[in-house]
């Protein structure tokens, strides 16, 4: 008899503006299954989660078929510090840590003992890709990031408080790359029998878009798209040389204007609508095909939105929408992922230019903005790279041996698997710490 070990990871938990994400997972030998995929709604919109929602969503999670009190957390981009250390080439070992430590300090005006650190050295990532390194540079680049004492005591007090274990706070896009590692890299690059290649991923959350760059399993880079205060960190250096020093409350609240919150509170003052709904549109409605950008079909003729007409469209569903209405509505999106687009172009040609020897083989999409209809083909079709959603459907297994077919641990609306919004959850429920 074949003995198969099971064991369920920690909930890995990604707190969002407008809902909460979380995904757990089975690991038999070896191998890693989605057994619980749950969203869910804020109660208190862009506000920092209290015990009072954390008690109402452990309920809601055993009722979804979440097992165990223990969970692993994203700490928002917005309370992270963050940055690219340049360092002596010579210098290694603990000392990497407490010159990272210093200059993060120095960066963020915030004593040196006040935050955790966690860092890598982007020369690992040039080993792991058999990409020889510069040794006649005098520095090395090291990406560095903290979590202020004061933001982890607060989760960690309002979750215990809840009957809550958190085993780890963990960065969002490093969760983002580990839940994607079966997608940027192969099975032979991962035993090291061929070279790591590039790939991108675009997060589209709803108050920023963020682009990050992985060599193989590492995050190499990492940017706040079209927000010129929020710095680049990784081989690219910040487009601007006061870019690199921020305060540690300057990102608190900020809203990216390449995020999906500007998007529809764009489309909502325009047509009078809840943003709520307004969203709802966008991605009913989505980008349009190359086929019909071929015909003029979506050439951008505004519509007044005190019309009776508009008003109706928007009243019933998408599909119900005249089509003065939806030329409208692809404008704007047309609009905004252009700028997206054109944003990304300077990062991914400087990154071309690091790495003259890979090509950037992909760009994964996560992220609430990833379900928008068409958004994939859309921005293949201006930056020339292949571009598709990473749900959890593509990244691990969702079939359900008869063991995991009890009704606690389904997953009950299997479309949600195909939800990237769910991604960084999983990469957080894989957190090695999570079980």
């Amino acid at each position: 008899m074949r003995i198969i070990r099971r064991s369920r990871t920690a909930i890995g938990v990604d707190i969002g503006t407008r809902t909460i994400k979380a995904a757990q997972l089975c690991r038999s030998n070896g191998q890693y299954r989605i057994v619980a995929l749950a969203l869910f709604p804020r109660v208190k919109l862009a506000e920092q989660i209290d015990t009072q929602e954390i008690l109402s969503l452990r309920d809601f999670l055993r009722r979804q078929g979440f097992c165990g009190n223990d969970v692993v957390l994203a700490v928002p981009d917005e309370k992270l510090l963050r940055g690219i250390i340049e360092l002596p080439s010579r210098v290694s070992g603990d000392a990497v840590g407490q010159m990272a430590r210093m200059e993060l300090s120095r960066l963020y005006h915030v004593a040196p003992d006040s935050f955790e650190l966690v860092y890598w050295e982007l020369a690992s990532a040039d080993k792991a890709a058999f990409r020889l390194t510069d040794k006649s540079k005098p520095t090395t680049q090291t990406l560095a990031f903290g979590c202020p004492h004061d933001v982890a005591n607060a989760y960690l007090a309002a979750f215990e408080e809840a009957g809550l274990n958190v085993m780890a706070l963990d960065v969002r896009s490093a969760a983002a790359v580990r839940a994607c590692l079966s997608l940027t890299t192969s099975p032979e690059s991962s035993c090291r029998k061929t070279e790591a290649g590039l790939t991108c991923l675009l997060d589209l959350e709803w108050n920023s878009t963020k682009l990050l760059l992985v060599l193989g399993q590492t995050l190499i880079y990492e940017k706040f798209v079209g927000c010129a205060r929020v710095p680049a960190f990784g081989g690219v250096p910040p487009h601007s040389k006061s870019a690199g020093r921020l305060t540690a409350g300057e990102m608190v609240g900020t809203v990216h204007p390449t995020s999906m919150a500007r998007l529809s509170a764009r489309l909502s003052k325009k047509f009078s609508l809840p943003q709520s709904l307004a969203y709802q549109i966008i991605r009913a409605v989505g980008l349009p095909s190359p086929q019909s950008r071929g015909q003029g079909g979506t050439a951008g003729t505004d519509c007044d939105s005190n019309s009776p007409t508009t008003a109706s469209a928007f009243a019933a569903t998408s599909s119900e929408l005249d089509q003065k209405s939806v030329e409208a509505i692809r404008k704007i999106l047309m609009n905004h992922f252009d700028t997206v687009a054109e944003e990304l172009k300077t990062p991914l040609a400087y990154a071309s230019q690091q790495y003259p020897d890979k090509e950037i083989e992909q760009i994964l999409l996560i992220g609430d903005g990833a379900r928008i209809l068409g958004i994939s083909q859309y921005l293949a079709d201006i930056l020339g790279i292949e571009v598709s959603p990473a749900a959890p459907s593509e990244l691990l297994d969702t079939r359900y041996s008869l063991l995991d077919s009890r009704r606690e641990s389904r997953i009950e609306n299997q479309s949600i698997a195909g939800n990237p919004d769910l991604t960084v959850a999983v990469g957080l429920a894989k957190f090695a710490g999570g079980g």
